[in-house]
């Protein structure tokens, strides 16, 4: 066989390989912290109301200012990520969130808490979207799915770590330095990560990666001529079987965001898409099931069951450890799945299988009498609603190519859009009827919708240029539609 290990190209493609999957850990790094952080208001909730003197229909107002501001800015930080690129409009996002985390701990009255709050949820608004380009533009189509998982699983270890954490640091060092320290953390990721990130793969590589380093599948190596490929941990060289690269010409793929930064926007290119469509609406569901975990789910278990501050946060918990769990696994499917020539079942396969089983659940866990039945029933739906992130987010990079910054953007809104309103009706709903009953009938038939949805949802047809949908199936395929060569793989028509 052909040993590789001594090769220059090969060498280069390594350094490439490992910078990647550092670009992968910093930004679940960055999701972990941002969902600790926006968590933190929880976890200090009861001292902050005492301290500053506000009731609990005025603390809504607070959490209500953060959702207003997430939702505002979502799809104007969604075309930040696309113009300027991940590097500068990443750390900005995170340099502001820090800075406004830090001001609340220093807030001495509810008007400036509300305005601090809105401004926070502004400068949250841009992460997942910025975060989403970062990975579409550093890694291949086939191992974007469990890349784009791990960026969700952060955020679910990230809740719940802070609402088993924050309310310890809150006892022992007061609400105040807490939120001064959670701003501190991510100051000093968003100073890292714009000093070290950069948009493109070949950017910054000194000249040594080239066309076949960056497009090397994740732990693998590729040989100068890109015949072969050398195995994780050996030095024996087996046949290259991915598509060979597009080669764009240099002043294109030097910059995965020029396509995006000239000209008008496409709006009508949006607005003309089904895809488009049908993408948002499922987040909707998806979140409007989900949301309960970050909000009534603790004081709904405290009231039903009877349970104590400390068992309610336990069982509260559970959920989202699942949660985690189907991130990566959800992720793990789409890249395994695709890496089998099918485009379309990759992204459509687990959202469904994810989708079947939330709505099972759903329809069970309001006839659960017990705390541990229903938590069970509760964690399996929050299995199921976030084994389908990873096709949602990977279909946003498949879709939207050079905007896939602005159509995820898009997406995470009508997403923030079903939070709010899983927030406002659940209460509303108990009020009503007496029953969890009638809330989690509407969430099963939201998630009936969105089944469907993924029906017809076809990752082969992109926003702007469009697409045979047999191009999905004639080859091993990456992504239709002009990208740069470090992200997009293609093979000749016999």
């Amino acid at each position: 066989m052909t040993n590789l290990q001594q090769s220059p190209e090969s060498s280069a493609t390594a350094v490439t390989t490992r910078r990647r999957w550092r670009v992968i850990c910093a930004v679940v790094a960055v999701s972990f912290l941002t969902i600790l952080a926006r968590v933190g208001i929880s976890g200090a909730k009861i001292d902050m109301a005492r301290d500053l003197g506000i009731g609990d229909v005025t603390f809504g107002v607070v959490f209500g200012a953060f959702a207003f501001g997430y939702a505002v800015f979502m799809l104007p930080s969604g075309l930040l990520a696309d113009r300027w690129g991940p590097r500068k409009s990443l750390a900005l996002s995170v340099f502001f969130w820090s800075f406004f985390t830090l001001c609340t701990g220093l807030v001495s009255g509810i008007a400036v808490l509300i305005g601090i709050r809105f401004l926070f949820g502004l400068a949250e608004a841009g992460v997942f979207p910025q975060a989403t380009r970062a990975v579409h533009n550093w890694t291949l189509p086939r191992e974007r799915g469990l890349a784009l998982g791990l960026l969700n699983t952060g955020s679910r270890l990230g809740a719940a770590f802070g609402l088993a954490v924050i309310p310890l640091c809150v006892a022992r060092l007061g609400w105040r330095a807490s939120f001064v320290l959670l701003g501190i953390s991510g100051a000093v990721w968003s100073a890292v990560w714009y000093a070290w990130f950069r948009d493109a793969p070949t950017a910054g590589s000194g000249g040594h990666a080239n066309q076949n380093a960056s497009l090397a599948p994740l732990g693998e190596r590729v040989s100068g001529d890109g015949a072969f490929i050398s195995r994780r941990g050996t030095g024996e060289g087996v046949p290259n079987t991915e598509p060979s690269p597009v080669i764009m010409e240099p002043s294109q793929s030097a910059n995965p965001n020029r396509a995006a930064a000239r000209g008008k926007f496409p709006w009508q290119a949006f607005l003309r898409s089904r895809n488009f469509y049908l993408i948002i609406y499922q987040y909707f569901a998806c979140n409007f099931a989900f949301f309960i975990c970050f909000s009534w789910l603790l004081p709904f278990l405290k009231t039903r069951f009877a349970l104590t501050p400390a068992q309610a946060g336990l069982y509260a918990s559970i959920p989202l450890y699942a949660g985690a769990l189907a991130t990566w696994s959800g992720g793990a499917a789409v890249d395994w799945i695709y890496q089998r020539g099918r485009l379309k079942a990759s992204r459509a396969g687990p959202a469904i299988a994810g989708f079947a089983l939330s709505i099972v659940t759903l329809c069970v866990a309001p006839y659960m009498h017990s705390p541990g039945w229903f938590i069970a029933c509760f964690a399996l739906m929050t299995y199921g609603v976030d084994v389908t992130l990873s096709s949602s987010w990977t279909v946003c990079c498949d879709v939207g190519v050079e905007y896939s910054g602005t159509l995820s953007a898009a997406m995470n809104t009508l997403g923030a859009m079903g939070s709010l309103a899983s927030s406002l009706l659940f209460p509303l709903l108990m009020n009503w009827t007496g029953s969890v009953k009638a809330y989690f009938y509407i969430a099963a038939v939201l998630n009936v919708i969105a089944l469907v949805c993924w029906k017809y949802i076809d990752p082969a047809r992109t926003l702007l240029h469009g697409a045979s949908p047999k191009l999905a199936t004639e080859s091993e395929n990456c992504q239709p539609g002009p990208q740069p060569s470090y992200s997009q793989c293609g093979r000749s028509s016999p």
